[in-house]
């Protein structure tokens, strides 16, 4: 499974597992049934003695999969783009539990971050710029207007409540995805009000290539206007699920053509060697 299709794609790819200067690898993993490997042994064995001891935690079949899966492909991507073996990766949690990867005893120049939703995991990475990754299946919504009030100024609000059930619905999940990969960059997570920025979603239809979201405004504090040192994209990686991505600026505008969008499997990660 190689590079996605989409203007972004403007040069020949690097190696699968090598970032090269600038460059930016968003991983697309699919773990529905047929693209698992017949023996899930090799992820489990990669578990640190914490990671193991939640996965035999989680009582739901599915959650201690899903679980198992998530962690697991992660250690193989950061393995095979570091260079050491998956279960000898360490690492580190920053004040609002973001993980960070520790190299040798020292936090690591890699960042990435990772989201999953039903049958998808997503993995970003880069060298040196922060990062924030989300995704989302397409669904029914549950209580839409209570989560509009909670999540989303009234300008936003006002774009989400007049549309019909699955448009709305559909909407309001683009403005979470990028909401929550923005706060993941920032490093804070759900622990900062969503309602505190505005974004300004396009109508237009998602496309397969990450397409750029203004940030129009947010509170005057100092926490939100670092808010605006990232730049935010999102797209639709297939039907049914809406992907958001939320880089680190250092200054200047991210170069677009810089973003490498991949697809594996969790069969062909752990059959696969660096």
């Amino acid at each position: 499974m190689g590079f996605m299709a989409g203007h972004f794609i403007q040069r020949k790819a690097p190696n699968h597992f090598e970032l090269v200067a600038d460059d930016l690898h968003v991983w697309y993993i699919a773990t529905n049934d047929e693209y698992l490997p017949a023996d899930l042994s090799p992820l489990r064995a990669c578990l640190s003695p914490e990671e193991t001891d939640r996965y035999h935690r989680l009582k739901l079949p599915h959650v201690r999969q899903n679980f198992l899966l998530s962690r697991g492909c992660l250690r193989y991507l950061l393995s095979f783009y570091t260079g050491l073996p998956p279960e000898e990766l360490k690492f580190s949690l920053g004040d609002c539990g973001k993980p960070k990867l520790d190299k040798f005893g020292v936090q690591s120049s890699l960042e990435f971050n990772l989201s999953h939703t039903q049958d998808r995991i997503v993995v970003a990475l880069h060298h040196h710029r922060a990062l924030g990754m989300d995704i989302e299946q397409v669904r029914t919504v549950t209580n839409l207007d209570s989560m509009c009030k909670h999540c989303l100024t009234p300008k936003e609000t006002n774009t989400v409540l007049p549309l019909p059930e699955a448009s709305g619905c559909h909407r309001f999940l683009q403005y979470w995805t990028a909401k929550e990969a923005l706060l993941k960059a920032l490093g804070v997570g759900l622990s900062h009000p969503m309602k505190a920025f505005e974004l300004l979603i396009a109508e237009e239809s998602l496309t397969p290539a990450p397409r750029p979201v203004p940030l129009v405004s947010s509170n005057q504090d100092d926490q939100n206007q670092n808010l605006k040192d990232f730049q935010l994209y999102q797209w639709q990686p297939e039907a049914g699920y809406v992907a958001a991505l939320a880089v680190q600026k250092k200054g200047q505008s991210f170069p677009d053509q810089n973003i490498f969008l991949r697809k594996i499997s969790p069969r062909a990660l752990v059959q696969t060697q660096p």
